[in-house]
């Protein structure tokens, strides 16, 4: 067998594993629109635009460089770590820890850094379903596609409000995983979505 049909045999396996993987349900796709991610998983296809390739270019390259500056004052970070709560799984941009306390920080590249960003409900939420299953305060920084502005909160949790998120998260999940198909979530977020037209026609139908 010559290289070529090993790579044949290797792509083979990777497109089955990539279309077996579409049907994950991960914490950020909970953080959304339940009926986009319903949406989603049903044709087992992303959404790829230039703003999301942009994204996760400068995503990989902060993840890189972002321990190292943060290390310079006393933090210690450690990149896409991997957390679960009620078989639902996700990844922590970075989990960083200093003077015994944990910091979940998530990064999101954006055209609309600032507080009118359309998405924030849902990066809130996606930080909220972290720092609740992790116990650390959440960090999260929204930067522009040229890391020249940026926009910062901080998140954190009390135990009460812990135990809710947690609640909500699994809620959520089930919803997901009962095949049926959600009620669409409104919101600002509506106009960009990829699903927004036969989303609409099948409210109107």
């Amino acid at each position: 067998m010559d290289i070529l049909d090993v790579l044949d045999s290797v792509l083979n396996a990777l497109k089955e594993a990539y279309r077996s993987k579409r049907q994950d349900v991960s914490i950020s796709l909970l953080a959304r629109c339940l009926r986009s991610t319903w949406y989603r998983i049903q044709t087992g296809r992303d959404v790829i635009t230039n703003a999301v390739l942009y994204g996760s270019e400068r995503h990989h390259w902060a993840e890189r460089h972002l321990p190292a500056e943060l290390e310079k004052y006393g933090f210690r970070c450690m990149p896409e770590v991997r957390v679960e709560y009620s078989g639902v799984s996700g990844f922590i941009d970075l989990l960083c820890e200093k003077d015994g306390l944990q910091y979940a920080v998530e990064l999101k590249f954006t055209s609309v850094p600032h507080a009118g960003n359309a998405f924030l409900e849902w990066y809130r939420r996606q930080l909220k379903y972290y720092i609740a299953v992790v116990g650390a305060v959440g960090v999260l920084i929204l930067m522009d596609f040229n890391l020249e502005q940026s926009y910062k909160e901080i998140i954190a949790l009390a135990d009460h409000e812990r135990e809710q998120v947690l609640k909500e998260l699994k809620e959520r999940y089930e919803i997901i995983k009962s095949g049926l198909k959600p009620p669409p979530e409104k919101g600002p977020w509506c106009k960009f979505c990829y699903y927004r037209i036969q989303c609409m026609a099948q409210e109107l139908a």
